[in-house]
């Protein structure tokens, strides 16, 4: 399926096999020593057969594109995978991403060239997707692509879902299963979220890669990036909206996928780990009194939104090295929003909310007023036709679908006012023989609906 893939050629190597010296005759052979059965054999792998490299994953792994096309809603996220895909050109391995998709999330963006080579935009990510969306999504590409490595970023989506850490680990299980029922030696690396408050997913992935891991099919867990900020406000912000990477972010989760990539390539040996020398043991140092918390900030402190819509806020609890940095969301109108334990605001109804969010530690809040407008679905009227005398009334009444509109505001207009005219309120008033038409308006949404006048 070459249409689905990009080669990327490294350095070719040409090795010139060196010819055997003529056996000298031995009257005993010194027999061969038995190979440790426990020895991990040192990967060759064979320099002209390409390597298949899945990227899968979510919005973090699919990006928006790189130059144009992309809305204001999205900065440019290019995706770690453009910076890895620069580590790998510069390192000259020849391998391909694999995938069934090829496009950001803004289908018309573009990703600059690199040393001559255009980036291979293929992967599985798929933006706003859970592990399970994403696993039964991979049921068609698997069918045609057989890829060597996959490199898996998932998750976030379901903790947005409020999913229990242990429901996120049952459905990484399941996916890994379903890649190694296509390869059965297929390296796996399982991404850690960088973002700081995944510190429960981030352990719980790296117990997972450690019980699933085998000799055949290895498991490998990646780190979370070092030093990574995630206030889109702050110097040296990776994210643009605490959640989605920039170019900062990508780069840093590059830095950190890189290494155990080429590592699984072949391209490098890790170095073994040297056995630790002991050391005397420092004299204990009083343990020093936790830091508490001064103060909360929210992303927030006033939103519009229409009904039915969320919203994300994010809370910011202060000093950043607090010893409980836990905080609480609630809503003071559930029937007008409600809020999840991780700041996501889902509107319920038409109205005015405050959400508060709340320091454990201190009990710090700050506060977002949130109001939830709902639209005009349709109008109607109570007659469609009507016939009056000239000079005679008749009061045309206009119903507003749903009735707890926010903006009810209508207005009335006549086709012909010289045969009929119509009030502000809806009264129409013969004025001579004729038919015209009444028609009503809404404000909101503009929607419309007309009566036939006949005067006589």
């Amino acid at each position: 399926y070459i249409d689905d893939i990009q080669l990327h050629k490294g350095s070719e190597v040409i090795v010139t096999p060196t010819p055997s010296p003529t056996p000298t005759p031995s009257p005993v052979p010194t027999p061969s020593p038995t190979p440790d059965p426990l020895a991990t054999p040192t990967p060759t792998p064979d320099p002209s057969v390409p390597l298949k490299i899945m990227c899968i994953g979510d919005s973090i792994t699919q990006g928006t594109g790189g130059v144009g096309g992309v809305s204001p809603s999205h900065p440019p996220e290019l995706s770690w995978r453009y910076p890895l895909w620069k580590m790998l050109i510069d390192s000259n391995a020849k391998y391909e991403f694999v995938g069934s998709r090829n496009t950001g999330f803004d289908s018309n963006a573009t990703y600059p060239d690199y040393k001559g080579f255009t980036f291979s935009n293929k992967h599985e990510g798929y933006w706003g997707w859970t592990i399970q969306s994403v696993t039964t999504a991979l049921t068609t590409p698997l069918t045609t692509i057989k890829p060597d490595i996959a490199i898996i970023y998932l998750g976030t989506n379901n903790a947005v879902a409020n999913e229990t850490v242990p429901a996120k680990v049952a459905a990484m299980r399941l996916l890994i299963e379903k890649l190694r029922a296509k390869n059965p030696s297929m390296k796996i690396l399982l991404g850690k979220p960088s973002q700081t408050w995944f510190t429960e997913m981030q352990t719980a992935y790296g117990a997972l890669a450690t019980e699933l891991n085998t000799v055949t099919s290895p498991v490998i867990a990646i780190q979370n990036a070092p030093g990574w900020v995630d206030d889109p406000a702050a110097v040296g912000t990776c994210t643009n909206d605490w959640v989605h990477t920039n170019t900062v972010g990508d780069l840093k989760m590059a830095q950190v996928i890189y290494p155990v990539l080429a590592s699984a390539m072949g391209l490098v040996t890790p170095t073994p780990t040297p056995t630790p020398t002991p050391v005397v043991t420092p004299t204990p140092t009083p343990t020093s009194v936790p830091v508490s918390v001064t103060g909360v900030s929210i992303s927030k402190s006033s939103a519009t939104i229409k009904y039915p819509m969320t919203l994300q806020l994010s809370a910011v609890v202060s000093p950043s090295n607090a010893a409980n940095m836990s905080v609480k969301w609630t809503s003071s109108n559930t029937k007008v929003a409600i809020v999840s334990s991780t700041g996501k605001v889902t509107s319920k109804g038409p109205g005015t909310a405050t959400i508060t969010v709340k320091t454990v530690d201190g009990s710090f809040s700050k506060t977002c007023k949130i109001t939830v407008t709902r639209a005009v679905s349709s109008v109607k009227l109570n007659k469609k036709t009507a016939t009056i005398m000239h000079g005679k009334t008749v009061k045309l009444t206009a119903t507003i679908t749903p009735s707890n509109a926010t903006n009810k505001k209508v207005t009335w207009k006549s086709s012909n006012s010289k045969i009929a005219k119509v009030s502000s309120t809806g009264i129409v008033k013969g004025i001579k023989k004729g038919t015209c038409y009444i028609t009503v308006t809404t404000a909101s949404g503009s929607k419309t609906a007309k009566c036939k006048i006949t005067v006589k």
